[in-house]
């Protein structure tokens, strides 16, 4: 097919779209079909070739007819996940963990089979950590999103046991490669951003074949030449340079998440971390029972994970738990204690909480335990049973993020299979009529989603015990318990694992608006944009709040764990950099 008419085609498919007052996704598929029939047209046609070949003028128009908004960006934030190069635990391995060097799927991140949507982009992408951002925000902006403020997560094996070099390296280019893609396509003008859409088309070959290998390595050649042009050797300096360049930068991270364990997230893993300006670990828990922990290999005991529980919250960050149901020597019993006992325990209590289903994969132990008939793993149905059943106990200030791990169900030879587990759990959920209340269950954009009425907004404040200090869950509610942002605010137990956390000092350690993305260059903190939820003022005032309490109970500094992108927030609020925090004196 030639060059004329492809152009000719997508000329008639934009005007066509763009005709129309709405489109749902079946009529644009037609549209597709009978137009590529007309054309003689055989390459299947994604809504970024559409986007690639609509004028600037009318992108907007075309982004809001192709509905290209991911549920992902309801909470406010563009989620990049990336991988280090594949490395095994200092432990050893999980008896049920998949994966890693030297694993039947090849080497790939350890805990991953390598089949998994985020480990095919990395292992496309090399492991480079730049190449894999440039891709990542190449996919967003071709299909419509603005990658304004990202959430990083840095998944697959114990990040903070690599060699230090490695891990200074890594995240090095991590922040280089988000500083350059935004110097690259995107420029501010009048005080607003914009991306240059001509060039980045160009670039990245928009109107040519996706899936083409010669156009990956072009590209790929391109990438590297930029990251070569002002390459520097890494050191504490040049990566604090790159840190704070990106304080400012036309892309910014606003959180940075590592996984880890619980005995690689004591005092000096941690340390580490705030160099790098993470904000929040995700910590393998998987049970609370002792004997799970040494059957499965596991590396580290109860009295470590109560550990690092305390450490991390008194070094202020949020904490991610993973909670495993099926283990083996453990009981549905036990799994359903667990979960519960993670909240009724003040030793525990995590901000947030991903479950995760055991499940038999080739090449694991577990594996062959299974083929010997000395494991039966948890069905679908039980699993979903335990869940929702647990629900009820877990409490407002927790977000449930997932029930269900993205192992692809070709690699699962036994256990859950279903990759619709979280809408059994719901289904289960409905007979036994339990309704939940944490924090995704009353998100303001899901609500709206689901159509229901929105009411007058309010602080709450809910204090609680909380690994040995004390912590305030504070949101903003209606009558209906839907929430629109809050804040965590926290006495520490401990001081002095950090100069900066005096006696006296109180920490925030994670304040979070949500609703649809509001780019952070678009306006100050009163900025009423759009009708959006974010950035009226609530942020402010759940600050104001934090501080309140605080100085009501004797404290005069507060520190603030912060996105590396949103310093230049709190500096409005009177907040000044010191160290990895953001601080005040009270």
């Amino acid at each position: 097919m030639n060059n004329d008419t492809r152009e000719a085609f997508f000329e008639e498919l934009v005007s066509e779209i763009l005709n129309q007052e709405k489109i749902t996704k079946t009529q644009l598929n037609q549209l597709k079909i009978t137009l590529a029939k007309k054309h003689n047209l055989k390459a299947i046609v994604k809504n970024a070739h559409i986007l690639a070949h609509t004028s600037e003028s009318d992108r907007a128009e075309m982004v809001a007819l192709l509905n290209n908004k991911p549920i992902r960006e309801l909470s406010g934030v563009t989620v990049v996940a990336l991988f280090a190069k594949p490395h095994g635990c200092p432990h050893g391995k999980c008896m049920y963990c998949p994966g890693g060097p030297g694993s039947p799927f090849g080497d790939t991140p350890q805990s991953y089979t390598g089949q998994e949507p985020a480990a095919l982009r990395a292992a496309r992408n090399l492991y480079d950590p730049y190449l894999q951002i440039f891709n990542r925000l190449e996919h967003y902006v071709a299909n419509g999103h603005d990658p304004d403020k990202l959430e990083l997560i840095f998944m697959g094996g114990t990040f903070p046991s690599l060699d230090l070099e490695y891990r200074d390296e890594f995240v090095y280019y991590v922040y280089k490669s988000i500083n350059d893609f935004g110097n690259q396509f995107f420029y501010e003008k009048n005080g607003k951003r914009h991306c240059d859409f001509s060039k980045f088309n160009t670039f990245f070959e928009m109107e040519g074949e996706f899936n083409s290998q010669e156009r990956q390595d072009r590209i790929h050649l391109k990438i590297l030449k930029i990251k070569a042009k002002h390459a520097k050797e890494v050191n504490d300096r040049t990566l604090e340079e790159e840190i704070r360049k990106n304080e400012t930068a036309l892309i910014r991270s606003i959180g940075l998440t590592v996984e880890t364990k619980p005995d690689w997230a004591m005092e000096s893993h941690c340390k580490d971390m705030l160099r790098y300006g993470c904000t929040r670990l995700e910590v393998g828990v998987q049970t609370l029972h002792e004997n799970c922990l040494r059957k499965t290999n596991r590396g580290h005991t109860l009295e470590d994970t109560k550990r690092s529980f305390q450490v991390m919250k008194d070094m202020c960050f949020k904490i991610n738990a993973h909670m495993m149901l099926g283990l083996p020597a453990s009981t549905l019993e036990i799994d359903q204690q667990s979960l519960v006992d993670l909240f009724n325990f003040p030793e525990y209590r995590p901000d947030m909480l991903k479950i995760y289903p055991c499940l038999v994969v080739k090449g694991t132990p577990l594996f062959t335990m299974f083929k010997l008939g000395k494991f039966d793993p948890i069905s679908t149905d039980k699993a979903a049973e335990i869940i929702a059943k647990s629900y009820p106990e877990f409490p407002r200030y927790v977000r449930v993020m997932r029930v269900q791990r993205d192992i692809p169900t070709t690699v699962i030879e036994d256990g859950v299979s279903n990759s619709n587990l979280r809408q059994f759990v719901e289904k289960k959920m409905e007979e036994l009529g339990v309704e939940s209340k944490d924090i995704r269950a009353r998100e303001v954009g899901l609500r709206q989603m689901a159509g229901k009425e929105i009411g007058t907004f309010g602080i709450k404040v809910e204090t609680f015990d909380s690994s040995s200090g004390i912590d305030h869950f504070i949101d903003v509610a209606d009558e209906n318990d839907t929430m629109i942002g809050f804040i965590r605010l926290r006495f520490p137990s401990e001081f002095g694992f950090m100069p900066e956390i005096t006696p006296g000092t109180a920490l925030i350690r994670e304040l979070h608006i949500y609703g649809q993305t509001i780019p952070v260059a678009s306006g100050d903190v009163q900025n009423e944009s759009q009708g959006a939820s974010q950035h009226k003022g609530w942020g402010t005032k759940l600050v104001r709040k934090a501080e309140e309490i605080a100085k009501e109970n004797g404290f005069t500094k507060m520190a603030i764990i912060s996105g590396v992108g949103v310093r230049e927030y709190y500096k409005k609020l009177g907040y000044q950099l010191e160290g990895p925090y953001m601080v005040k004196n009270l």
